[in-house]
């Protein structure tokens, strides 16, 4: 048996649920496979973060909320004592350990999603700007650009290094345009101009488009949500935007970011120069 055992936990590759009582007894039995049991991955402690129990979930548990399929534990208590073992014995027994198998292919598959959209998280906008070098550095040159020197055209001298927009939009948040095949400007240009905006038209000219150009989506200063916000849900304009749905089941929106509301103005009175 000794023999046997320290062939099974030698494999790199073992697996366990709620396996500390059996180390403990394992260990009892033969000292030698205290090492070796430290190898065993017990996926009791997997489950349990990957679902969020407050308690340890049994294996069946898991398997219902990740399969959406119940194990069989009608010989659980059986007499195990007796031998040989029935058959249904042993199938309970292969059945347990081959849904641990499965179980680790999941939870590996899980976490693999999970990464993946972790580095599809929305990155910085990227642009390259020229810097042109100093008037004395004109002889080490990466790339050039049409420029002018004194008033007369020339060669600028210099190099294209990469930026990000997070300075130029740090002020704005988006607001997209779902289901709709109009760009997202043409719609919140008349939340500005509906007269639902104090000095919307001179607002308007804070819009930015996205910068990678995205036509469903354009960047509004911050401090104009709000007042956005409340325009959006005027009777008039959505009955507009109902209405220019190009088929019964779409449902044309503007969808808004997280906004605080400390001061909208409903009904706005027009600022006069």
């Amino acid at each position: 048996l000794r023999r046997t055992l320290e062939l099974l936990f030698s494999h790199s590759n073992v697996f366990g649920w709620s396996c500390q009582q059996d180390r403990m007894r394992l260990i009892h039995l033969h000292e030698v496979l205290a090492t070796m049991l430290d190898h065993v991955v017990d996926l009791q402690p997997l489950a349990q973060a990957r679902l969020r129990c407050r308690q340890p979930p049994s294996l069946s548990q898991a398997c219902c909320n990740l399969f959406r399929r119940m194990l069989d534990k009608s010989q659980q208590c059986s007499d195990w004592d007796v031998r040989p073992l029935s058959k249904d014995q042993i199938e309970y027994a292969a059945r347990d350990a081959y849904a641990l198998l499965v179980l680790r292919g999941q939870l590996d598959k899980l976490q693999r999603a999970e990464d993946s959209n972790a580095t599809l998280s929305p990155r910085p906008f990227q642009r390259e700007v020229f810097v042109p070098d100093p008037p004395e550095d004109v002889d080490e040159t990466v790339g050039i650009v049409p420029g002018t020197l004194n008033g007369r055209p020339c060669v600028l001298k210099g190099r294209w290094v990469p930026s990000s927009y997070a300075e130029e939009y740090e002020g704005h948040a988006p607001i997209e345009l779902k289901d709709h095949g109009a760009p997202a400007i043409e719609w919140v240009s008349r939340l500005y101009t509906g007269g639902m905006v104090v000095n919307g038209e001179l607002r308007l000219e804070a819009v930015k488009p996205h910068p990678e150009g995205n036509c469903h989506i354009v960047f509004v200063p911050k401090e104009d949500l709000p007042e956005l916000y409340e325009a959006s849900k005027q009777p008039m304009f959505r009955e507009g935007l109902r209405k220019s749905r190009a088929g019964a089941r779409s449902r044309p929106r503007l969808v808004f970011p997280p906004f605080t509301r400390e001061a909208v103005c409903n009904t706005p009175e027009p600022i006069t120069p």
